[in-house]
């Protein structure tokens, strides 16, 4: 074998290293050794030596960027080796010559020792199978890697480099000249490429691909056996006989095995006439067969005709009888593998063109005429499958497809045109155009499109366009009472309620859905432009309307009008119309506002609302000022009243069982519960009940704790409380305000307009007021003693009646009393006054009195009783208004309402006989929801000082903690504690979760200097210091009480002396209570006691005081 080595060829990569991983800068030289075999070099050929190794010895040098020599004694390294046909860049798809199929090079694990490695090329897993011959422009492309596994694999862990440009691999002089001898031995001396000729024996030619036997130059070759001899071809062989081209794709060829016969570029001649005798082929094979298989470029089979008028230039028939047999007169098949690059196959391409006038040309006409009572005629049928990007049935280019009919219809240019009429019935027979049936059948969820029509509007020019993808039109020029629908759409036929089922959705940037309507057809139905219809039951909505996505818009729903003079309604909502069976009892309006009630219409037109946060909640009124008139064109807004109401007015309170409309009723001793509510209206069934006292008639003059009156005129006031009051308790309206019939006494004074009414001894009925004292109203009719009437109308205004003037009551006339203010003189004192008074009787009379004051030392007329001074064992007043300073030396009993305008000072021990009440503020519930840590309890007006706040957990009876519960939740050891404590609130915070819902109780209070008590050192003791003198009650003057005040109480404690106490104090603190005065009226505030401590040297220990009952609400 001749070969030799090349010279040595150094070429610098620039590459660098990251450790353990791949080579990124290095410095890499390499040798290509060239010492190959000629069957190396073009392995193409069939070897003339057996046992030369396919394999190129491949040596290199391998160093870092500074030059140093890499690998040491000896390191394992992993090389990829591949050829391509360019020097640098590319891809291994197309420029990858070897391996085949531009498959990823097996990995080589090779030894560098001091740099140098040596590696055969083709020796390892990839085959070196390529042809030199076909080019000889290729280039050695290496990747090299740190060995990072226990050998170097093929897509393992190492990360390979590609070393860039490439080195083109050459061949040395010998096997230059090897090339030539085309695997024969020197020692045969031939000239040139020709090969002596051979007395006995025969020529054998050997080759890989293709053994050539070829004459000199442009000199014919001619294979000759003789005058008298047989020319054998393919004698012994098996394989096939080639004739012209060397290969089958351009020649003929003769099949050895069959005798059969093709040539690649046809047959040509003045006639063809090909005849099959053979009729017993079967379905396999071919009674006359046409074969090109290696055409690539032009014709397999051209029949052509110039002169044809009406003939057939092919005509393939195809005639039979037998049952069962399918029949095919022209059978097309394309088949094969495509090659790297993509091709276009045609089964059958048909084209006609033509030029001229008056033509009708068809590139393909289709006609099936079926016969008997079941057959199926079928024009044309098409299917396409097995594609991986597409499968098309069937491809329309250009043109317009009708159906139908033959001409287009006038002036239209759609791609698909069909024209048809339909007379049948039936929702799958009486169908004129098109019919779609389609499965959706997904395993993997998705979404699923039956049709989709997509179309880009995209005007050239700066003039806007209407763009509509759809058009559906329906022309009824008929007079019948048609029922015509344009589109529709039935997406509910199944039985699935799991999902969403929509039937038409729409989405537009300006419009969702657009609706218009002519209102023309009204015969059957009144028009509308949108008209919507549920046939369900329990569920679902006629018109709904959401969005999550507004924030500024100014409306969501909005009704417009615009140009027209428009007299109907604009909201027309009319239930039950039909009547008969049919009723409405919900509401025609429900407002909310999260989830919350606001605005709600009932069936009966009764409304509800929210009205705003003013002062008062006792009657509803506008934002127009009283007594003006409205102004046109201008809204008012609905209010609460800040003020007495100037309307009927009546609440709902429990009241006693004898009780009748018309009845005086007052405070009774009895407390009952009621339910409490959001402050929104709603009522808060499962929170704990509030306390009230029920009513009773009114049983003596001039009660001081009357309420209102029994009403039954809903009609005439707003009545609210509705359901607070459970029915056992005999719930009724009490009138509060406003004008409302009220039972009269027979035993009253004749009543005229405007006198004042009060109490009466008659028990729930009203009289005349005739003296001092509380009233209920005044009288808007007349009434007189004996009459059959035994109502009246009043009108409420509850307060104190001062009584008849003084010449009025008693007919005295004062002649010498004309003064702004008269004080006691010697000529009038007191004590004459009286007398005076006494002796006259009701025959004094004072001709004149004009005075802005009388100041006397002492006046005692009738039961009224005027003093600076009153000293008394026992004294009754109805009412008691004290201006000043009020002592109460001893014991007090305030059975009635008290009201307590200023500071209030107990020196002494103050007993509640009833269950005290106290604001929200001093106490109330808590609770942390299961999974959370703390809750935060915020006070509604800040104490003056930090309050003492305590904390337990309890249960309702309504929580129902049983036994087994209540121990679980104790075995969990849950503790609290109470932070970030201040004038305006706390917090409770738990050492855990809560594992459920945990109530909380809590008290307040506010203490005046309270004593804070600290742990000592072992041995110190301190000497409680002396108190100092406890201050005295100042009661500061009440200002004028509106009407119906709240009551607020301050409590000024006795001072206790601090105690100090050494450490290890088992007696707890005792704060001192103490509640600042409120800025305007409130319930009064509730105090709980704690116990006391044991007195110290020089201390006296408060009384325990009594639980207070919860706070009620109005």
């Amino acid at each position: 074998m001749a070969g030799g080595l090349s010279a040595l060829h150094k070429i610098d990569f620039i590459i660098k290293k990251i450790p353990q991983q791949f080579f990124i800068k290095k410095w890499f030289a390499y040798a290509l050794v060239g010492a190959l075999s000629v069957s190396i070099l073009f392995p193409g050929f069939v070897r003339a030596v057996t046992g030369v190794p396919e394999i190129i010895n491949f040596q290199g040098r391998l160093m870092d960027d500074a030059g140093a020599l890499l690998g040491g004694a000896g390191t394992d390294y992993c090389f990829k080796f591949a050829i391509w046909d360019v020097s640098t860049g590319g891809t291994a798809n197309p420029n990858q010559l070897w391996p085949d199929s531009y498959a990823d090079p097996s990995a080589m694990t090779l030894v560098v020792r001091s740099g140098v490695f040596d590696a055969s090329i083709g020796s390892g897993v990839d085959t070196l199978n390529y042809n030199f011959q076909s080019n000889d422009t290729v280039y050695i492309d290496i990747q090299v890697a740190d060995k990072v596994g226990a050998s170097c694999t093929t897509g393992g862990d190492e990360v390979f480099e590609r070393l860039d440009p490439r080195q083109q691999i050459v061949s040395s002089a010998f096997a230059i000249n090897s090339g030539t001898v085309l695997g024969f031995t020197p020692a045969q001396s031939a000239t040139d490429s020709q090969i002596p000729v051979l007395t006995t024996g025969g020529v054998i030619l050997g080759h890989a691909t293709t053994a050539r036997l070829a004459s000199v130059g442009a000199a014919p070759l001619a294979i000759d056996a003789g005058s008298s001899g047989t020319l054998n071809i393919n004698n012994t062989s098996t394989g096939d006989i080639l004739l012209g081209g060397g290969s089958a794709s351009t020649g003929c060829t003769l099949t050895n095995s069959t005798g059969a016969f093709a040539c690649a570029a046809g047959f040509s001649g003045s006639g063809l006439s090909l005849t099959s005798t053979n009729t017993t082929q079967v379905t396999t094979a071919s009674a006359l067969a046409l074969n090109v298989n290696s055409l690539t470029e032009g014709t397999g089979l051209y029949a052509a005709s110039s002169s044809l008028t009406t003939g057939k230039l092919v005509d393939l028939q195809v005639s039979g009888t037998a049952a069962g047999a399918s029949q095919t007169a022209l059978n097309i098949l394309t088949t094969g593998a495509n090659a790297t690059s993509s091709i276009t196959t045609y089964g059958l391409q048909v084209s006609n063109t033509h030029t001229g006038t008056s033509s009708v040309d068809y590139a393909g006409s289709f006609t099936a005429t079926g016969g008997g009572t079941t057959s199926t005629a079928i024009g044309l049928y098409a299917t396409a499958s097995g594609g991986t990007t597409a499968n098309y049935a069937g491809i329309f280019d250009a043109g317009q497809v009708l159906i139908g009919a033959t001409t287009a219809t006038t002036g239209s240019l759609s791609k698909l045109n069909i024209i048809s009429s339909m007379a049948s019935n039936g929702s799958t027979t009486a169908i004129a155009g098109i019919h779609g049936e389609y499965t959706i059948n997904p395993t993997a969820g998705g979404t699923q499109v039956g049709n989709r029509f997509v179309m880009n509007n995209a005007p050239t020019n700066a003039t806007a366009n209407t763009s509509i993808n759809q058009i559906v039109r329906t022309i009824d020029n008929t007079t019948l009472a048609n029922l015509v629908r344009g589109i529709e759409v039935v997406s509910n036929a199944g039985s699935n309620t799991a999902g969403t089922n929509t039937g038409i959705r729409t989405t537009g940037a300006t419009f969702g859905i657009q609706a218009l309507t002519n209102a023309a057809a009204g015969g059957v139905s009144l028009p509308a432009a949108i008209y919507g219809e549920s046939t369900g039951t329990t569920q679902g909505d006629i018109l709904r309307l959401y969005t999550g996505t507004m924030t500024s818009a100014p409306s969501i729903f909005q009704i417009y009008h615009d140009t027209s003079a428009f007299t109907g309604a604009v909201l027309l909502v009319d239930m039950a119309k039909s009547g008969g069976g049919t009723s409405f009892s919900g509401n025609f309006l429900d407002f909310q506002n999260a989830s919350v009630q606001k605005f709600k219409v009932t069936s009966a037109g009764v409304t509800s609302m929210g009205l705003s946060a003013t002062a008062s909640t006792t009657a509803v009124c506008s934002s127009l000022a009283p007594g003006a008139t409205p102004g046109a064109g201008t809204a008012y807004e609905i209010r609460d009243c800040s003020g007495a109401p100037v309307l009927d007015y009546a609440e709902m309170f429990p009241v006693a069982s004898d009780a009748v409309y018309g009845d005086v009723v007052a405070m009774g001793t009895e407390m009952v519960e009621y339910y409490a509510d959001d402050g929104y209206g709603n009522i808060l069934y499962d929170a704990p009940k509030r306390k009230v006292t029920k009513l009773i008639k009114a049983d003596h003059l001039y009660q001081n704790n009357v309420v209102g009156i029994v009403s039954l005129n809903y009609g005439d006031f707003s009545s609210v409380g509705h359901g607070v009051i459970d029915k056992e308790d005999n719930p009724m309206p009490i009138a509060l305000n406003g004008r409302v019939p009220v039972n009269i006494s027979q035993t009253s004074e004749a009543i005229a307009p405007g006198d004042y009414l009060t109490t009466s001894a008659d028990v729930g009925k009203a009289t005349k007021a005739t003296g001092a004292g509380q009233v209920i109203g005044k009288a808007l009719g007349s009434w007189e003693p004996g009459s059959n009437t035994d109502q009246i109308m009043v009108f409420i205004e509850q307060g104190y009646y001062n009584g008849q003037d003084l010449g009025n009551s008693t007919g005295i006339v004062l002649n010498d009393i004309s003064t702004d203010t008269s004080e006691t003189t010697s000529s009038f004192s007191s004590q004459k006054t009286l007398e005076e008074f006494l002796a006259s009787g009701n025959q004094m009379q004072l001709a004149e009195l004009d005075v802005s004051e009388l100041s006397v030392g002492r006046l005692i007329a009738g039961l009224e009783i005027i003093t600076p001074l009153l000293t008394a064992s026992v004294a009754e007043a109805a009412t008691l208004n004290v201006s000043e300073s009020a002592t109460f030396a001893g014991l007090t009993l305030l059975s009635g309402t008290t009201t307590f305008s200023g500071s209030v000072a107990f020196d002494s021990e103050v007993e509640f006989n009833l269950a005290p009440v106290f604001n929200k503020d001093t106490a109330g519930f808590a609770i942390i929801k299961e999974g959370d840590r703390s809750v935060r309890v915020s006070f509604e007006k800040p104490y003056a000082m930090t309050p003492i706040v305590t904390t337990s957990i309890v249960f309702e009876a309504t929580d129902n903690i049983d036994q087994v519960t209540a121990d679980t939740l104790l075995g969990e050891n849950i503790t609290s504690l109470v932070l970030d404590k201040d004038p305006t609130g706390f917090t409770i915070l738990l050492n855990k979760r809560a594992p459920q819902n945990i109530r909380f109780s809590w008290i307040a209070l506010g203490v005046k200097d309270a004593g804070v008590f600290e742990s000592l050192g072992d041995g110190l003791e301190f000497a409680s210091p002396t108190p100092e003198p406890a201050p005295e009650s100042i009661v500061s003057p009440a200002p004028e009480p509106e009407l119906t005040p709240e009551p607020v109480l301050e409590i000024i404690p006795e001072p206790v002396p601090e105690l100090i106490e050494p450490e290890g104090s088992s007696e707890p603190e005792r704060p001192l209570p103490e509640v600042s005065p409120a800025p305007e009226p409130e319930p009064i505030p509730e105090i709980i006691p704690e116990p006391a401590p044991e007195p110290a040297p020089e201390e006296v220990a408060p009384a325990p005081e009594e639980t207070p009952a919860p706070e009620p609400t109005p």
